[in-house]
């Protein structure tokens, strides 16, 4: 999808890769280094005994710490999510799981070097701690496990201190209070803050007004960003680098609404019994969706009720109602 395309280029930058850890890990504090990240391989490999395991990340990468004449190497990962997961708690596990077995038999081949053979690690040898972070780029809560305990179903709470546990890390934009945005130093946090009220008119441009300088110079790579996933149609020069983006919100309002609404012939579907209103079979409906699209948005139904109820994509509703949010 170009969603997870679009999301996994963006946060492979290292220079967005560390403000996002800097903020989860360290408050903001950049202790970081963008120019110590180093690319690893996503594949994700466990070969042993006919027992073949592969798994691909989004994102994976070695970081080096120095502090003082500490040296601490890390392996962060990345995860984006642009709907919710409800099994990501466990993919997450795995994925950490495969990294550690992927140190060991590393160790393992680095002894196999010499004449004696060795299996599996020693007292001595040690490991590189994994993080895994997951990015989630929807304006809804995420009401997923944070996890393992919140999956497993078990009525003796006592046998949980048996059970291992496993905590999900995950950066939300509606978690993300307004007064630590500034925590973030790179245009990322104009990117989750408009993710944050990108289904609230008034609050988006509320916000919008109160950061312009931000949003007057915003980097194009951000902007498409914007554009893909909160379904907006902000017209971009990709010539340019930067992009006003206060100036280009105001031009999407003068736009046409039914301009690349992108919806088919709906054949003879009933919409409810309070509109009663009988989508004919022919093509050229688009308004009268339209209307009754934003009927049910007014009336409390969430974008994925709608989709469900009139048979369009949930990309479909959501661009017709953040269209609408940003023209009226």
């Amino acid at each position: 999808m170009k969603k997870d395309i679009i999301t996994k280029e963006y946060m492979s930058d290292n220079i967005h890769f560390a403000d996002i850890f800097n903020f989860f890990l360290y408050d903001g504090k950049e202790v970081i280094n963008p120019s110590l990240l180093v690319e690893l391989d996503t594949t994700q490999v466990f070969h042993k005994n006919q027992t073949f395991i592969e798994k691909n990340r989004d994102i994976l990468k070695q970081l080096i710490i120095k502090n003082d004449n500490n040296i601490t190497y890390l392996l962060l990962g990345i995860e984006n999510q642009t709907n919710i997961n409800y099994s990501m708690v466990i993919r997450n596990m795995l994925y950490d799981s495969l990294s550690y077995q992927k140190q060991v038999s590393n160790i393992e081949k680095k002894k196999n070097n010499v004449k004696i053979r060795i299996e599996g690690l020693t007292k001595f040898d040690k490991l590189n701690p994994v993080i895994t972070l997951v990015i989630y780029f929807g304006y809804e809560k995420w009401d997923g496990a944070r996890s393992l305990y919140d999956l497993i179903d078990i009525n003796d709470k006592s046998l949980l201190k048996y059970i291992s546990n496993y905590k999900l890390n995950i950066i939300a934009p509606n978690e993300i209070k307004d007064n630590d945005f500034y925590k973030f130093k790179t245009d990322i946090k104009s990117l989750l803050r408009f993710i944050k009220y990108s289904n609230d008119k008034e609050k988006l441009e509320k916000i919008i007004n109160e950061n312009n300088e931000e949003y007057e110079r915003l980097n194009i790579k951000t902007a498409n960003v914007i554009n893909e996933l909160a379904n907006f149609d902000i017209k971009i020069d990709e010539k340019e680098e930067m992009i006003n983006m206060c100036k280009a919100i105001e031009d999407m309002k003068k736009e046409s609404l039914d301009k690349g609404i992108g919806i088919g012939e709906k054949r003879g579907i009933l919409i409810g019994k309070e509109e009663g209103i009988l989508i004919g079979k022919e093509e050229g409906k688009a308004e009268k969706i339209k209307e009754i699209i934003l009927s049910f948005h007014k009336k409390g139904l969430s974008n994925e009720e709608i989709s469900n109820l009139l048979e369009l994509s949930i990309d479909e509703v959501t661009s017709i109602i953040n269209t609408n949010i940003m023209v009226n």
